[in-house]
This record gives C-alpha cells, structure tokens and sequence, in this order.
C-alpha cells in the first residue's frame, strides 16, 4: 500500500522511524499532516479501478474539509509530504516519489482543460521540494532534486539538480 511509503517519509522527517503496520498507518490516517494524502490515495485507487464517482467523491471531500483540489488522475509515487494542504491545487501529470509540496501551491496546465490533457501538465521529477506559493504550469518537466522557492513560477523545465 503506497500510503504507508507516505506514513514513512513522514515520521522520518519527524524524527520518529520504525516500522509502520496496519494499526500505525491507521493511526496516521487522521493525522492532520497526512489525512488530506489518505484521501487522495482513496481518490486515485478508485480513479484507477474506473469508478469514477467514488474518485470524484473523495477528491470533493478533500476540497471541503482540506482546501485541496488534487485530480484523481495524477499519478503521486510514494513518500508524498504536504505540511498544509490548504489553497493548494495540484493538477499535475505525474509527481515522482519522496515530493514535499508546501500550501498554496498552484501546479497544473497554462490554460484552461477541462480534458485533462496530460501534455498541457508539469511532470515533477523525485526528491523535490516545490516552496509556499510556487506556481508550476504548462508541460514542464521539473528535474529529480530540485528545490522551488516560495513565490517562484516556473514555466520553463528545471533540469536535475
């Protein structure tokens, strides 16, 4: 279950490693931190199973409770970190593994697409650190390592740090 790469990543950047079971990752589930990424990963498992009406449900249930708005159809490795999820909105086409995304981030296509072309969405390499208000839009590729300042918008490609 990818989740708990998620519960991971976060009690090691808490300085709390150790083994994560089902009990532990239960646990953390209704940890403010990581509440708004188990429904995301809800959200998606149900995108990927084709059902979409639970995945849009759960994405709804994020935006209400959470000020999140993350597409079921982005593709999020494992280890995803958000400190604050609110004013956030991720609409990227694939968010590698080990990513930390501040609040109110805007990650997504220049121009309106109601399709979800995944040619018009940033693709954000691994170990990334995306800072309060940045702004990723367009099909950029942002490379493994790199580090995005608050208030950055980005709309050419980053190439690995």
């Amino acid at each position: 279950m990818i989740f708990k790469s998620d519960v991971e990543n976060y009690l090691n950047m808490t300085k709390k490693p150790g083994p994560v079971d089902l009990i532990k990752m239960m646990i953390y589930f209704f940890h403010p931190r990581l509440t708004p990424i188990g429904i995301f990963r809800i959200s998606s498992f149900f995108y990927r199973m084709n059902i979409q009406i639970l995945a849009q449900v759960f994405s709804y249930i994020n935006q209400i409770l959470f000020g999140l708005e993350i597409s079921p159809k982005v593709k999020i490795g494992p280890g995803f970190f958000m400190p604050h999820s609110r004013a956030t909105v991720i609409g990227a086409r694939e968010i590698g593994h080990h990513v930390t995304i501040y609040q109110n981030v805007t990650i997504g296509a220049k121009y309106l697409d109601f399709d979800y072309n995944s040619d018009t969405r940033p693709t954000i390499g691994n170990n990334v650190i995306i800072g309060t208000g940045a702004t990723i839009l367009g099909g950029v590729k942002i490379g493994e390592g790199t580090r995005i300042g608050p208030h950055t918008l980005v709309t050419t490609d980053i190439e690995p740090n």
